[in-house]
């Protein structure tokens, strides 16, 4: 799978994000899906849900940007799929925008204090703690597959199809985990949609 396909990995290790990546391509991000019937998802109202998780969990919400119950949902019953012996899904939450995946991860690394967001990872002993990636949807499909149908939902990804840009923003002891993807594909529409994608996750 292409190092910058999707976005998930839930360790601080920037190399392990690369596994939360290819979810992310693949899902952008797919890492997070499959509800179980002992433990529904349950999701507060968009509005309400995007206040409790900044204030409980400090996710630095970008200016305008609006909450994606959809998404969040789907990942966050993807996260039992990937971790079969998960108690619960960790805090996050996904976010679209209509500005480039530039300026948004512009807006996230100095809000980190990291300044600049290198153009990759790529032939580093260490990745930098802020990072652009780039992806093919097609070398995630069959891993999304897997995951959808294990969720029971029937999504055609036929037409999904391309390249895709992402970044990749390390957590702080406060702070959460910001994962980035333009275009992303949606997971319940199996639609490939030109807007940039953030997911936090506090790990």
């Amino acid at each position: 799978m292409t190092r910058g396909v999707s976005s998930i990995s839930w360790r601080s290790n920037g190399r392990k994000a690369l596994s939360l990546r290819a979810l992310t391509c693949c899902l952008t991000f797919l890492a997070l899906m499959a509800c179980r019937e002992s433990e529904p998802v349950v999701l507060l109202d968009p509005y309400e849900s995007a206040e409790v998780a900044a204030r409980a969990f400090n996710f630095q919400i970008y200016p305008k940007a609006k909450f994606d119950e959809s998404q969040t949902r789907t990942f966050r019953e993807a996260h039992f799929v990937m971790n079969p012996d998960s108690a619960k899904a960790p805090p996050m939450a996904i976010y679209l925008t209509d500005d480039s995946i530039d300026i948004v991860a512009g807006f996230y690394a100095t809000k980190y204090g990291y300044g600049e967001v290198a153009e990759s990872a790529d032939s580093r002993p260490v990745a930098p703690p802020a990072f652009f990636t780039t992806g093919d949807f097609d070398s995630g499909l069959n891993v999304i597959a897997g995951i959808l149908e294990k969720l029971g939902r029937d999504v055609d990804l036929s037409n999904v199809s391309g390249k895709f840009r992402g970044a990749h923003i390390s957590p702080t002891q406060n702070m959460p985990r910001v994962t980035l993807q333009r275009p992303f594909l949606d997971y319940t529409t199996g639609e490939v949609v030109d807007r940039t994608m953030i997911l936090m996750v506090r790990e």
